[in-house]
């Protein structure tokens, strides 16, 4: 039924409706004939999948006559593509990138070079040739710093060594290591670079001329160069232009823990280069695609690691103009990447949110294997797939299921009960960077106080509580706190939070903890874990001299005192008191606002620290607040951190095997226009019976997206639950499936029942 019109869900179920949803890997040799790329095409058109994603084995030999070959090669699928019916998405890979590099925009690295120096000697040193950043000495046992700058004339340092142990650094931005290998990949810090990389492969798959091109798809956003130095030579003007200071002088803080105020530049030189990574390739993506009329598709590598600052930069800001995650590799990997993607989605107002799913899809799954994390990705929140095509994910039922389910979850936005806010400063702290050989692939590590991840899981999967992520940006500019709520509106609708959660940080943007304070004083719940923030991310020329110095308080900012005075006035005296030892640190204020601290209650198996899943979920409904869907009796998962774990270590401790056997439970609720849309979705291996409540006077109709049946709710309830209507109903869904409820709100109110008591 492709290309008519579909008026309702009930007829997109009759009809077995294909959505525009679905796109599909096509993995091609070189020479593929134009008869097997029809074949392969031809079916998955028929099966639905509107864009083929085009890819060449990796290691496919890089001729003389490599980019002719290439051309023919996408020239040959995208008329397929044509025939069928579908789109071809443009495929930047690593191989035609080499091919097509201009020496004038590789990727540039940051190098460190040493020289030892004695005391009181008259030092002459011949320095690198190369552009320098930064030349200091630095006495490591006093922690001091010398801008050698100075003491330079014709690339020659000229300098009497002072009194104790000094170590001369040179920090210096080429597209060539140490060792003289240069680097074959487009500079990713440069719009410019990969804009022009990107007009040359444009031109060479066709140009205007090839209609089949609907969009351009890049799998792999990073920091791509050996221990993730990527760098600028122009970086330290454009950090003067953005903080206000020169930072020639503390590049050894990228380098060494030199404690003190140091953690304010740390963060600072890692937000400049998250910008830098923002601005250069994701920019360039997103105005490649509008230039020539694609939708852009772009995903981070590694989207699933909390430590993402020395990896991807900002991970929820990169996603502005595409939200998407990955799950590859093994059951469930990267299903963190779903939280931050379904949270980048409401920070931007974008309806899509894309989700690729079974690289390397193991011949040991089978299609229950598929739908379970099928159910378990749409579940969290994604609308759009990007399939590895195999024989178990492709079966009748896994197409039709697929289809009838992105059909439902398509536009609208998504309704959650509490905020959390993302600590992309307090991330920016810890990366230290490093040089040496990287023969295999480069995981972050992750700091043990990052606990954002595992509480997010914590609350989705154990307290069956839904959450967004607020970037400091988005709670910055785009909420508002209005009668004990923080308020916050996109293109697509508002959503009002009562609760906000602040995980573990050292370090928070001044502004977004003045508007928590706001947010608390006027009757709002803030629920901490962890570590709470003594350091301001704002941050002055005129603080310069405290970066460097141990006597505690004095190496405070004016800003960081603030941050410790709003701090003591949310959570109280006890709580800020590291000398006191409790369960849990408790304040609250005369207009009912609540403060709660929440501390470690165990280690997760990432090495951090977590606070278990239990205790927030009776913290949260201890609260007493009319959540938008209650399912009680749940089966609850305690991840206990093993979605953060690197791959290795992931199926080391065989979590794919100890996750598919339990299982998870779930919901999501998506509001269109007046539609209510709620996803209820069930991976164990029982069956789950009971009554459930929803916020709100609604006339639900059940669709099960497997079997295509719909079926009027006929046993309909309504109640007052915490000075709130609810609709009450008594539902069944099956082991390893997923049900839909969508209903319309009631035009007048409802013959009411008892009013409910405690459904915890």
């Amino acid at each position: 039924m492709r290309g008519k019109s579909v008026k309702s869900p009930k007829m997109a179920f009759k009809y077995k409706y294909k959505t525009n949803a679905l796109y599909a890997h096509v993995h091609a040799n070189i020479d593929v004939t134009p008869e097997e790329a029809r074949a392969q095409i031809f079916v998955l058109a028929k099966k639905g999948f509107s864009i083929i994603i085009p890819s060449l084995p990796s290691r496919t030999p890089v001729t003389d006559d490599f980019d002719a070959r290439y051309a023919a090669w996408f020239a040959t699928l995208s008329r397929a593509c044509h025939d069928a019916g579908i789109k071809i998405a443009l495929h930047p890979q690593r191989l035609i990138e080499r091919v097509l590099c201009d020496p004038d925009e590789r990727t540039e690295v940051l190098s460190r070079r040493e020289y030892y120096a004695e005391q009181h000697e008259h030092l002459v040193l011949k320095l690198q040739d190369k552009p320098t950043l930064s030349l200091i000495a630095l006495d490591e046992e006093y922690n001091l710093i010398i801008d050698l700058r100075p003491y330079v004339k014709d690339n020659v340092l000229e300098f009497d060594v002072p009194d104790g142990n000094w170590i001369i650094e040179q920090y210096t931005c080429s597209d060539t290591e140490q060792d003289g290998k240069q680097h074959a990949t487009h500079n990713r810090l440069s719009r410019t670079a990969f804009l022009s990389y990107l007009d040359r492969l444009y031109v060479l798959c066709g140009g205007v001329q090839n209609t089949a091109i609907g969009a351009i798809y890049y799998h792999n956003l990073c920091f791509d160069s050996p221990n993730r130095r990527n760098w600028t030579r122009h970086f330290n003007q454009i950090f003067e232009e953005k903080f206000g200071y020169d930072p020639a002088k503390y590049y050894p803080i990228l380098f060494h823990n030199l404690g003190g105020g140091t953690d304010h530049v740390r963060a600072q030189f890692m937000q400049c280069r998250a910008d830098l990574l923002k601005g250069g390739i994701v920019r360039a993506l997103r105005d490649f695609a509008i230039s020539q009329h694609l939708q852009a598709i772009i995903l981070q590598a590694e989207p699933k690691a909390p430590a993402c600052s020395w990896i991807t930069g900002d991970a929820l800001s990169n996603q502005q103009y595409c939200a998407a995650g990955r799950m590859d590799h093994a059951y469930l990997y990267g299903l963190n990447s779903m939280t931050l993607a379904s949270s980048a989605a409401a920070d931007s107002g974008q309806t899509r949110v894309i989700c690729e799913m079974f690289a390397r899809f193991s011949d040991k799954h089978s299609e229950l294997l598929a739908l379970k994390e099928t159910i378990s990705v749409l579940g969290n929140g994604a609308n759009t797939l990007i399939m590895h095509p195999h024989e178990k994910n492709m079966t009748k039922t896994v197409i039709e299921t697929l289809h009838r389910s992105l059909y439902l979850l398509r536009g609208g936005y998504e309704v959650c009960d509490v905020a959390m806010l993302y600590p992309i400063y307090a991330l920016h702290t810890k990366p230290l960077l490093y040089e040496q050989p990287a023969p295999d692939y480069e995981y972050p590590i992750t700091p043990f106080t990052c606990d954002y991840m595992t509480l997010a899981n914590s609350l989705t999967h154990y307290a069956g509580i839904n959450l967004t992520m607020l970037h400091p940006n988005t709670l910055q500019k785009h909420c508002e706190v209005r009668a004990g709520q923080l308020f916050f509106e996109n293109v697509k609708g508002i959503n009002g939070f009562r609760v906000l959660v602040l995980p573990a940080t050292s370090m928070i943007l001044l502004d977004n903890l003045r508007t928590i304070k706001q947010f608390y004083d006027n009757g709002g719940i803030v629920i901490a874990t962890g570590t709470l923030p003594d350091k301001a991310f704002e941050f002055l020329p005129e603080f310069e001299q405290t970066l460097l110095r141990h006597d505690g308080e004095d190496a405070a900012t004016d800003y960081d005192r603030e941050v410790r005075e709003i701090v003591r006035h949310i959570f109280g005296d006890r709580a800020c008191d590291k000398s006191v030892l409790c369960n849990i640190g408790y304040n609250t204020n005369e207009n009912g606002g609540k403060a709660y601290l929440l501390y470690p209650s165990g280690t997760a198996a990432d090495g951090t620290f977590m606070t278990a899943g239990e205790e927030i979920m009776r913290l949260l409904y201890r609260l007493k607040l009319p959540y938008d869907v209650i399912m009680p009796g749940m089966k609850r998962l305690e991840n206990g951190g093993v979605f953060n774990l690197p791959l290795p270590e992931y199926r080391h401790i065989d979590t794919p095997e100890g996750v598919h056997k339990v299982g998870m439970m779930g919901h999501l609720h998506k509001i269109n226009d007046t539609q209510h849309t709620h996803l209820l979705y069930n991976t164990t291996d029982t069956p789950y019976e009971n009554t459930i409540y929803l916020r709100g006077a609604l006339k639900p109709v059940q669709y099960d997206p497997r079997t295509g049946k719909i079926k009027r709710v006929r046993r309909v309830k309504y109640a007052t639950y915490r000075s709130q209507i609810y609709t009450c109903l008594r539902v069944r869904i099956p082991s390893s499936a997923a049900i839909f409820l969508v209903s319309e709100e009631l035009d007048h109110t409802p013959t009411l029942s008892a009013p409910l008591t405690d459904l915890q």
